[in-house]
């Protein structure tokens, strides 16, 4: 019994260097080394450090033109688009990471009206846009178009009619996958077909591990968004969740309220096949969450503000809540937790996410549009202040200060701020004095658009993409501009 032991203990302690060198790298930078050979620590730190200042300043590398299609999504460095029968995937190259461009096609015998995919399990869920319902959903390999080999059976049709978003409303994660169709939420283990879960969802959702969704529920008696937390591999699992994360009461005077959840999607794998020396950290991840409120006047006025919520924070939370019993319900009130650990964005309209990045483009004083990237990645901000003359040195708990830096490549240029400050013409008074103190890095850059002033903002691992809105007649521009780090 000793011998397999010592080995394991050996094995461990000839490992620990390179543990050692993820974990550096995965706090500091949020990435890590994609593999172990030719490469050594000042190697990897330098090229994250080139990665993670270039994001800063928003100085990208290269600027390319994409083909537009019906929608699009990013997993991870790819931009997934998809069009009538056909999924197009296009990896971006990144000189700092050192991957390069390629693009792949798969088309499929039926149109699609929604769809998801993780390319590490070779995996496309599609559901299929019929004349009519029930849409059947098909469960395939991405490289070949046909079922996946893993895949005992199909999962059932969906026999609603439902206005689905082809970008956010299927989700994999792992041996699972997740719908949100007519108001209800499904999770099923797509490998047997056995269905896990079916709630009440009219927004989107994610998956927070592998027994945990996330949702989130607007009520209107208390004004409240809740972050619920479902778990999908229990007895009681379609009960009312037993644990909530309550977010800043509204005012009363507020007279409507949408509340979106915006996740980027991560395989639960660590990383897919990829020639680049870094990848992004899998625990790198953060639940946004948008609230506006539009006002019943004719002007139609709208606030809001976007939280960004670590996951690494909501699952110890769950791991050290699991002794509550499955007939307790437990809410966390805003004032307890979302203080000291979220970080929150005013005044947004749509945004796109990835990791713990947030990015928006917002109308210029002069032609075009400004592109702000929000990053709550305590490394990266840490390493951002450093390189601030400021007096001190010290981040105290303030009323929203900013600490300013111009770009020294001649790129964009970048605030540090300290924590956000709720609007109190939106949240409650009392919630609004709990300002969320996560801090973070504002990146702000003009772009030209001689098409309008705004358009829609796309993340990726090594990218930012903006379509520009089209024109209702011509329909230009037809391309995505993708500026690649």
């Amino acid at each position: 019994m000793l011998r397999p032991c010592c080995r394991k203990f050996r094995l461990s302690v000839l490992h620990a260097p390179r543990h050692a060198r993820h974990f550096e790298l995965a706090a500091q930078y949020g990435l890590r080394p994609a593999h172990e050979h030719g490469f050594s620590l000042p190697v990897w730190r330098a090229r994250a450090d080139a990665h993670v200042t270039a994001w800063r300043h928003l100085a990208w590398d290269r600027e390319l033109r994409i083909p537009l299609g019906e929608s699009a999504h990013p997993v991870k460095n790819t931009l997934v688009l998809a069009a009538a029968n056909e999924i197009v995937l296009t990896r971006l190259p990144s000189r700092l990471r050192g991957t390069s461009r390629h693009e792949f096609r798969c088309r499929f015998p039926f149109s699609i009206r929604a769809w998801t995919i993780d390319e590490v399990q070779d995996l496309a869920i599609l559901v299929e846009d019929a004349a009519q319902p029930p849409y059947p959903c098909h469960v395939l390999s991405l490289s070949t178009g046909q079922p996946h080999p893993l895949a005992e059976r199909m999962l059932p049709p969906l026999v609603q009619e439902s206005a689905m978003n082809a970008e956010a409303s299927v989700r994999i994660h792992d041996e699972f996958a997740g719908i949100v169709n007519a108001g209800r939420l499904s999770v099923w283990n797509w490998r047997t077909g056995v269905q896990l879960l079916d709630i009440d969802s009219e927004d989107d959702f994610c998956f927070l591990d592998d027994e945990h969704v996330l949702t989130v529920l607007f009520d209107w008696e208390t004004l409240c968004a809740r972050i619920c937390v479902h778990a999908f591999r229990s007895e009681n699992s379609n009960r009312p969740p037993r644990l909530t994360f309550a977010l800043p009461r509204l005012r009363t005077s507020s007279s409507s309220a949408e509340v979106f959840v915006r996740l980027n999607e991560q395989s639960a794998y660590p990383f897919a096949q990829d020639d680049g020396m870094l990848v992004a950290d899998p625990s790198d991840r953060a639940l946004f969450v948008t609230t506006q409120v539009v006002a019943t006047s004719a002007r139609g006025t709208v606030r809001g503000a976007t939280f960004c919520v670590p996951l690494s924070f909501l699952a110890e939370y769950v791991r050290d809540t699991t002794a509550l019993s499955d007939d307790a319900e437990f809410e966390v009130p805003w004032a307890e937790w979302g203080p000291e650990v979220c970080g929150a964005v005013p005044d947004t309209g749509s945004m796109a996410c990835f990791g713990t990045r947030a990015a928006r483009s917002v109308p210029a004083s002069v032609a075009g549009v400004e592109l702000e990237v929000f990053d709550f990645h305590p490394g990266r901000v840490e390493l951002a202040r450093r390189s601030l003359p400021v007096r001190g040195g010290k981040f105290e708990r303030g009323q929203g200060e900013k600490y300013g830096h111009a770009s020294a490549i001649g790129a964009g240029w970048f605030t540090v701020q300290r924590c956000a400050k709720l609007d109190g013409r939106l949240f409650d008074e009392e919630d609004a004095r709990a300002m969320p103190g996560l801090p973070y890095i504002v990146s702000r850059r003009h772009v030209p658009d001689p098409w309008s002033a705004g358009g829609r903002v796309l993340l990726t691992e090594d990218a930012l993409l903006y379509m520009p809105r089209r024109d209702p007649v011509t329909s230009e521009p037809a391309e995505y501009q993708a500026f690649v780090f």
